[in-house]
């Protein structure tokens, strides 16, 4: 009885232990789970994008011709980048902050679709925005405030199977505000069609380092 007494309070230690070492920051939806529909982010997920350019979709709606298979659950992020060098964005406070100079580690599956199509914003002609994009991530301090920071970023999502992506990072500052967008193969190719479909997204995990 003793025995299997300190078992158990063993196996509670180890659980406490890891626990301490890689705290979870639990983020709000990150599945992307919502009714597909197209300009309206899943729900816990606001639009952060140009003022006067539609939103980031909840897919696969069929809408602009997506039909690609979720990763996890019923659905997922769909947002892309234009001619007219605008891109979409989302963004969601966290529950609580990432501390400056701590590493952490977010995990997420993404791919491309290879139609999606819609109108040119800067031509007015129907094209179809295939062309691989990057998902980049940032964090703010606060809601609407300054300070702005590039977290992480992925390779060229240039794939239409569902991949792994582990981000790690380590914040200049608190942040207690993170964006996740969709942005250009690299700074300075100039602007073009393109988009990427996000799923399965983790809690955002601290590496177990100070």
């Amino acid at each position: 009885m003793r025995y299997a007494t300190f078992l158990l309070f063993a196996f509670w230690l180890a659980a406490v232990g890891t626990s301490d070492a890689q705290p979870i920051i639990r983020l709000k939806n990150p599945s992307f789970e919502d009714e597909p529909q197209h300009s309206l982010p899943p729900r816990g997920w606001e639009d952060r994008g140009f003022h006067g350019e539609s939103p980031p979709d909840t897919q696969p709606s069929g809408d602009f011709g997506v039909t690609q298979k979720p990763f996890h659950g019923q659905s997922y992020l769909g947002m892309v980048v234009r001619d007219n060098d605008t891109w979409e964005c989302v963004a969601q406070e966290i529950g609580q902050p990432m501390l400056k100079d701590s590493c952490y580690q977010l995990v997420l599956h993404a791919c491309q679709s290879p139609y999606y199509v819609s109108i040119s914003r800067a031509t007015a002609k129907e094209v179809n925005f295939n062309q691989p994009c990057r998902l980049r991530l940032w964090g703010a301090r606060k809601k609407g405030g300054k300070g702005y920071e590039l977290l992480a970023e992925t390779p060229l999502v240039d794939h239409q199977d569902w991949q792994r992506y582990t981000l790690s990072f380590r914040p200049t500052m608190d942040i207690t505000y993170i964006y996740l967008e969709a942005y250009y193969s690299s700074d300075g190719v100039g602007a073009y069609n393109g988009n990427v479909l996000v799923d399965g997204m983790s809690g955002i995990v601290g590496c177990g380092e100070n």
